[in-house]
């Protein structure tokens, strides 16, 4: 499901799914567990076992914010997870996984968004350039009846710089 709002924050903190079949067992990033809009790698002769979610680094926060017509209930327009890891000073970014919901088939990490935090010290004007980029990356279905591909592009931005 494209705004599967569990399954993106599990991708942001880097959870693996193991699953178990004929073929034996296997672990594979959730990342690219999901294939499209409610398929998965899991066969049908496959069970899915546990999902692992790694300890995160000290220094590790996160956010979660969701865009939706009527609350915590509705489906999301657009939803944003971030999860970074800052330097012991709290200036830099070590580490940064942004992952957006309901803006292409399956959660998508916004690895060029990433790129533009990590490894330098955050600030607004660093903040907004991410956010473009974020919104750059994103995969809004034409059409869709829970906003415009030009109007969930938008609110990539303003809620990535929220975050």
């Amino acid at each position: 499901m494209p705004s599967a709002e569990t399954a993106q924050v599990l991708v942001a903190l880097s959870a693996q799914v193991r699953r178990i079949g004929p073929a034996g067992e296997r672990t594979v990033p959730l990342e690219t567990f999901f294939t499209g809009v409610g398929e998965t790698l899991l066969k049908p002769n496959e069970l899915l076992l546990e999902i692992l979610v790694p300890r995160q680094e000290p220094n590790t926060f996160g956010t979660y914010i969701k865009h939706s017509a009527r609350g915590s209930i509705d489906l999301a327009i657009v939803n944003i997870t971030v999860v970074m890891t800052m330097e012991p000073d709290q200036k830099g970014c070590k580490d940064a996984r942004i992952v957006l919901g309901a803006v292409a088939p399956t959660p998508l990490r916004a690895k060029k968004a990433e790129t533009v935090l990590k490894g330098k010290k955050i600030d607004g004007a660093l903040i907004d350039r991410a956010a473009q980029v974020a919104s750059d990356e994103a995969r809004p279905r034409e059409g869709s009846i829970r906003g415009s591909f030009e109007y969930k592009k938008e609110m990539v931005r303003v809620l990535t710089v929220e975050q």
